[in-house]
């Protein structure tokens, strides 16, 4: 079961104010994309247009899976979800302990129908990047109109 925590200024979600912040802590495990995708939908599904929703599902989803398989994660450990609502963005983070390899986008491999998660972030959102530190931050950003 995932863990929610609100952003330690109290920030909600709920009040769609500029930079409100939630953080959900999920076990790195083959059901982390999914519980991130019904969380957004649960948090986010009265603020956004189901156009933004839907995309902001697939970007997390994308995000938590290339954590998973690049992260070089184990089995006690955990991936956390960020979502920062702006006023005209919303930014996806997803923080994991692993802090080696290259994240960069390659392209796929259509071929073995895999590689594409960082084209499709790259398509959809406004702005992505990488942030290293004691773990590995890659967010998106985009537009919530």
């Amino acid at each position: 079961m995932a863990k929610a925590e609100i952003a330690p200024d109290g920030e909600s979600l709920g009040d769609g104010g500029d930079g409100a912040l939630a953080h959900v802590v999920l076990p790195a495990d083959r059901s982390a994309p999914t519980s991130a995708r019904t969380l957004l939908g649960l948090c986010l599904g009265a603020l956004l247009e189901a156009r933004v929703l839907t995309d902001a599902q697939l970007l997390i989803s994308e995000l938590v899976t290339n954590s998973l398989l690049h992260g070089g994660l184990g089995e006690r450990d955990s991936i956390v979800v960020g979502v920062r609502l702006h006023l005209e963005t919303l930014r996806l983070e997803v923080h994991n302990r692993g802090t080696h390899g290259t994240v960069a986008h390659r392209g796929g491999d259509a071929d073995r129908s895999h590689g594409f998660g960082l084209e499709i972030i790259a398509t959809l959102g406004e702005r992505w990047g990488v942030q290293r530190g004691e773990d590995t931050c890659v967010w998106v950003e985009l537009a919530r109109a």
